[in-house]
């Protein structure tokens, strides 16, 4: 059995190129899509995440410089250190006395 070609009619051949041209622009926008996000959007957030890690840093190292003591550019002579004589405490001490009901 031979197969019988027949021609397509007009409304399939446009049907088919109008197919075609919808792909093209789809991957056309795609492609836009892609380009834009590439070239706007990912520097600009690059960026962003940028400022916000070196404001973090600077904060972190201000607040460093400041925590720590002052440091003297010239050091003074070690001495040793003197005891101390304390002198005894006087002790004190109270004897409980017995409180009666009586009246005197």
């Amino acid at each position: 059995m031979s197969k019988i070609q027949t021609k397509k009619t007009l409304f399939p051949k446009i049907n088919e190129q109008y197919q075609f041209h919808l792909k093209q622009l789809e991957k056309k926008k795609f492609h836009f899509k892609v380009r834009l996000i590439l070239t706007v959007i990912l520097p600009v957030f690059i960026f962003v995440v940028f400022i916000k890690a070196a404001n973090t840093f600077i904060r972190i190292k201000i607040r460093n410089l400041f925590s720590k003591p002052v440091h003297k550019c010239i050091p003074e002579k070690q001495e040793m250190p003197v005891p101390i004589q304390g002198d005894p405490v006087k002790k004190e001490t109270i004897q409980p006395q017995r409180v009666s009901d009586e009246p005197k």
